[in-house]
């Protein structure tokens, strides 16, 4: 049995060449030692996939990626993580007249799509009428997290508790990922009572009713998140 909790080898391979080749400035140590040892990685995870009698997925996105390159359907099963306990007072989601708060839990990464963010939010342009959240550790260089003036605020890593009280302030919670199995702060945000703007690479279409509680939109394209963002700031 393979347990599987993120998408086939082959599409994590390409998103990743892809980004590199559009982001240079974002081929850091790591991704360089990714790249160079990729080939010899997918041919392991390829006589793993064949081997395995049962693939257990942790997202029908997972799922279907390995539909995708030819594993039998009937040998990938969908087992989700489990929700935590909802919040007994839900999140500020839109309510009062303060700002509104988009937040980001997750690591400050190119797969959990952060560039695409950043770019989203300036294009975005909400002035004093929006803030943007970022909680998480920093893995890409060269990139401003923590920009006051722009109503970026960054938090670092923090404690569950710390990060339970931030939830609660939060209104929209944002999550553009690239490649994802099931990102857990989807769980998070949604047992918190945050509305989700995310794709469906991260998982989310399992759990985001497109259009009722969030957003499933297109991965790595700043407009489009822009545009979805804007519609919460338009309609609280």
């Amino acid at each position: 049995i393979l347990r599987q909790v993120t998408a086939h080898g082959v599409m994590t391979a390409e998103i990743t060449k892809r980004e590199i080749a559009k982001f240079p400035e974002y081929n850091d140590a790591f991704m360089r030692l990714f790249l160079k040892d990729m080939q010899r990685s997918l041919t392991r995870k390829e006589k793993e996939y064949r081997l395995a009698d049962l693939i257990v997925a942790n997202s029908n996105f997972v799922k279907g990626t390995f539909i995708s390159r030819g594993i039998a359907a009937e040998k990938v099963v969908v087992v989700p993580a489990g929700c935590p306990v909802c919040a007994d007072n839900p999140a500020n989601a839109g309510r009062g007249q303060k700002p509104l708060v988009f937040l980001f839990v997750g690591r400050m990464s190119l797969r959990k799509g952060l560039h695409y963010l950043i770019k989203a939010w300036h294009l975005l342009g909400a002035g004093k009428k929006a803030e943007l959240w970022l909680v998480g550790a920093k893995e890409l260089p060269n990139i401003k997290l923590n920009d006051p003036n722009a109503g970026i605020h960054y938090f670092g890593v923090v404690s569950p508790q710390r990060l339970a009280k931030i939830y609660a302030q939060a209104d929209v919670f944002v999550l553009p990922s690239l490649l994802e199995g099931l990102a857990y702060v989807l769980l998070e945000a949604l047992s918190q009572g945050l509305p989700i703007i995310t794709t469906e690479e991260s998982g989310g279409k399992d759990f985001v009713q497109n259009g009722h509680n969030g957003f499933i939109i297109d991965a790595a394209s700043a407009e489009v998140l822009s545009g979805a963002m804007n519609w919460c700031l338009e309609y609280r």
